[in-house]
């Protein structure tokens, strides 16, 4: 990520893999009738339009559930107050009869009035789907980068002691994090014993580091106090061989019996000893190198969401004085509007 994007930290980018389920409608259809009944009395005439009202609602549920059935290819048939299912392709229907209670108002109170709008059915369908998918967010942040490493390498620089039968040595140590590159020195004071007979110091000739991999990942202050233990048999006249072999106890066995042997010069020494001690090791100044450090990390992280999407429309159907029966003009109105819909 460049420089530039580090603004649009937090910010999601487009929707990625969006997938849409099958929508829910939930229909609901208001029947109404106007005032006008002519020779009964005013309550006679609101029942009459009350079951006129109810009559076109049904009238007009029937048309609907066909449209959806043959849409849909089977109906889920809800009570609109029902959960509509997750997946979607459930329909929630609720039929209403009003009858005059909001025409009656809507003329003033005048009961002769019979305005085409009055004898109406209003139907309001709310579809609605969930979406589930991912989007991608812009992270910039720190992170602590351990430097712990399984791989290392190892060399012995110099050897300083004696023995005449109790071996007590002075071990100078070059260890190198292969992950990092990073290379401090280690002094190593050990004793132990072995018929070995030297006194004096010899100092190494050789170039290459051994490798070694340790058990776990660890870093140079995981080797701070460690146990050791150093093996060496050689033959040297001021200048010969040495056979030795490192290992680091508790590390594995991966990091047993290094071999650090090769040429050498110094005192004269014939003969083998083995000697064990505690690791203590100091670079140059004098602390090993930090076990990590904090770095800045930018990207994209994908996270799933899932969402609603809804939509409400609303269409109305007129009859004829008296009638519930859709006209022909009407019926084709609401085919074309709920075809509409399902197309969504």
């Amino acid at each position: 990520m460049s420089n530039d994007q580090y603004a649009n930290v937090g910010m999601l980018t487009k929707d990625l893999d969006e997938t849409p389920f099958k929508p829910n409608y939930k229909v609901e259809i208001l029947a109404h009738s106007s005032p006008r009944w002519q020779n009964v009395s005013a309550d006679e005439a609101n029942r009459l339009n009350f079951d006129l009202s109810k009559r076109r609602g049904e009238a007009v549920k029937k048309i609907v559930e066909e449209i959806f059935t043959d849409k849909l290819g089977s109906l889920i048939s809800l009570d609109i107050e029902e959960k509509l299912t997750q997946s979607g392709g459930a329909v929630g229907i609720n039929t209403v009869p009003i009858g005059t209670i909001e025409t009656l108002g809507e003329a003033k109170g005048n009961r002769h009035s019979n305005d085409p709008a009055m004898r109406r059915v209003n139907i309001n369908v709310a579809l609605n789907r969930r979406i589930k998918g991912a989007a991608g967010q812009c992270y910039k942040e720190r992170r602590f980068k351990s430097s712990a490493s399984k791989l290392w390498h190892v060399s012995v620089e110099t050897v300083s002691g004696g023995s005449l039968g109790l071996a007590a040595q002075h071990l100078t140590l070059r260890l190198t994090n292969d992950l990092t590159g990073e290379t401090m020195r280690a002094e190593v004071f050990t004793q132990g014993g072995g018929p070995k007979a030297s006194l004096g110091t010899s100092q190494s000739i050789w170039s290459d580091p051994t490798g070694f991999k340790t058990d776990k990942p660890k870093t140079f202050s995981d080797f701070q106090g460690a146990s050791v233990r150093y093996s060496t048999f050689d033959i040297s006249l001021g200048l010969g061989y040495s056979w030795s072999r490192l290992s680091f106890i508790g590390f594995g066995k991966g990091a047993q019996g290094i071999d650090v042997g090769g040429a050498s010069v110094g005192t004269a020494s014939f003969g083998g000893s083995v000697t064990g001690s505690i690791f203590s090791s100091v670079n140059i100044e004098r602390f090993p190198p930090p076990d990590g450090k904090f770095i800045t990390v930018s990207g994209v992280r994908i996270r799933p969401y899932q969402r609603m999407e809804g939509q409400t429309f609303s269409h109305k159907v007129f009859f004829v004085t008296e009638d519930d029966v859709l006209t022909t003009a009407e019926k084709d109105n609401l085919h074309a509007f709920l075809n509409k819909i399902l197309s969504y």
